[in-house]
């Protein structure tokens, strides 16, 4: 009798931090950045802000940041950046090119918006015939539960985009890209 057996090939790791606490104040000098530098447009949408992009000295965090990341292979930082949505802004469709690994600290996570983050399944399109065929579930996209302090960290080169702020309330994360050593 023949045997059938279906392996699933090559995981993507997504690491998520929870339950940390964020540093004193940086809710605020998040906001205070946004009220003094001009953003700049990038992945964002309807005037949501993107701070222009940095070197992680700048970031008066780094050494928090620093401590939570230990359990990563050695790594250099790139650049990074805030992004704060109001109202229906968010970020589309996106990869971080030249780099490893993207990291996101989220600050502010309003209310009943904790799936902010949607990972798009890259099979979704290029196998979806395939998968449709075999009845395997032809859409995975992955959307993690957040909290205020929790960080994610992911292959940079995995599509995502951020999902439309559904308050006028600042929605607060910081992101920043790794490159392994």
């Amino acid at each position: 009798m023949i045997k059938k057996h279906t392996h699933i090939l090559f995981p993507t790791p997504l690491w998520h931090l929870h339950n940390i606490e964020l540093p004193n104040g940086i809710t605020e000098w998040a906001l205070e950045l946004e009220k003094n530098e001009t953003g700049v447009v990038v992945t964002n949408r309807l005037n949501g802000y993107h701070s222009p992009y940095k070197e992680m000295y700048d970031f008066p965090y780094n050494f928090d940041l620093q401590n939570h990341l230990k359990f990563l292979p050695r790594f250099s930082y790139g650049s990074w950046w805030i992004n704060i949505n109001r109202k229906d802004q968010f970020n589309y469709d996106h990869t971080h090119p030249t780099s490893d690994l993207a990291v996101v600290w989220y600050i502010n996570v309003l209310p009943n918006e904790n799936q902010l983050l949607t990972f798009i399944d890259p099979n979704a399109h290029v196998r979806d015939k395939l998968l449709r065929a075999t009845n395997y579930q032809t859409k995975n996209d992955v959307q993690p539960c957040v909290a205020n302090g929790d960080i994610l960290i992911f292959p940079s080169d995995v599509m995502h985009r951020v999902e439309p702020s559904s308050s006028n309330e600042p929605r607060i994360s910081f992101a920043c890209n790794l490159n392994l050593e």
